[in-house]
């Protein structure tokens, strides 16, 4: 292996090794050992992988396993638990989302930077139009479980609330809150999240 590989891998492992941390303090433990399990595949996928993004992989707890209130749990900004605000019997994903229902890794993950400031319904035409996937509502939340609120909010494209509602997770008072926004509507803190594809477990 050269020092150029042994580089990218040592970075990956730590990467990843970050993610599974994470999960520790409000993953049931069943969940959480299915990730870890998957530590050597979800490296080796990213090896093969031209990462886009900047996060190479973010595990995904989807709604069959904890459902929105339970994946918001996790979501924590200086202690503060992340606060549900809007109906999530009013939420449905896109069908190009391709968000999978089973647990699963998203690969290549831009947490927003790329898009912040943009009209949120354009910022999801150009995800889809470089042949990336914009995050759900269930994705957002699970990227939330990093520092990504420490640096903007995140935009759900991905999911829809009625016609014309996106998802927004957000800090409001220095408290996480999940809530929703028009489609049309843009801010230079807001940036709408995707990745390269889903690696499901």
């Amino acid at each position: 292996m050269t020092s150029a590989l042994k580089a990218r891998v040592d970075s990956l492992e730590k990467s990843i090794l970050a993610e599974l941390e994470l999960l520790k303090p409000a993953c049931p433990e069943q969940i959480r050992s299915v990730f870890e399990k998957s530590f050597d595949r979800v490296i080796s996928e990213l090896m093969k992988t031209e990462l886009l993004g900047n996060v190479p992989a973010v595990p995904m707890i989807t709604m069959p396993y904890l459902g929105i209130y339970g994946l918001a749990q996790m979501v924590k900004h200086n202690g503060n638990v992340c606060q549900v605000r809007l109906a999530p019997e009013t939420i449905t994903d896109t069908r190009e989302s391709k968000m999978p229902l089973d647990l699963s890794w998203a690969l290549d993950v831009e947490d927003g930077t790329k898009t912040l400031g943009k009209h949120f319904d354009l910022a999801g035409n150009e995800i889809l139009q470089s042949n990336r996937l914009p995050l759900t509502v269930t994705g957002i939340l699970n990227l939330g479980r990093g520092g990504v609120l420490s640096r903007h909010n995140v935009v759900a494209t991905g999911s829809r609330l009625g016609d014309d509602g996106v998802a927004l997770l957000w800090l409001s008072g220095g408290e996480p809150k999940l809530y929703w926004s028009w489609a049309s509507f843009s801010d230079a803190e807001w940036g709408s999240a995707s990745c390269g594809r889903y690696l499901e477990l």
